[in-house]
């Protein structure tokens, strides 16, 4: 016993109540649209290592929508890096940084395409899909 092939089809996304979701903060369209939002917001990126970087990189500093929501680079450069490029591919690291202040992961950035439907992000489950507190 399988699952049908009914269930794997992904809903629309105005079918919010078929969409994988906390059942103490279900999903809503302001809710999608505010989300919408802030994955583009600079002002979340504020605990940054220098003072003159804070507010300068968001959720799709790494996640570029025209990339598939993932850095058109080997590994996407969150605080300390510069520039954005048409799909991220321009993105570099900022000079004023040490080496060790960057914010990259070890590996390429995961796409937070369909996100939801993912357990887990990373391949050794360091990051967890919907209940990722990231």
């Amino acid at each position: 016993m399988g699952k049908t092939k009914e269930s794997l089809i992904i809903p629309n996304s105005n079918e919010l109540n078929k969409i994988p979701q906390d059942p103490k903060n279900p999903l809503s369209n302001e809710k999608v649209e505010l989300g919408k939002l802030l994955f583009h917001e600079t002002a979340i990126g504020r605990n940054s290592i220098k003072t003159n970087s804070a507010f300068t990189y968001s959720c799709s500093s790494c996640h570029h929508s025209k990339a598939g929501f993932q850095a058109c680079l080997p590994q996407g450069i969150g605080e300390g890096g510069t520039g954005f490029g048409q799909n991220g591919e321009g993105r570099t690291f900022n000079s004023a940084y040490q080496e060790s202040e960057y914010d990259v992961q070890p590996i390429r950035t995961p796409s937070t395409l369909n996100i939801a439907y993912q357990t887990n992000i990373l391949w050794n489950g360091a990051i967890w899909g919907y209940k990722c507190k990231c």
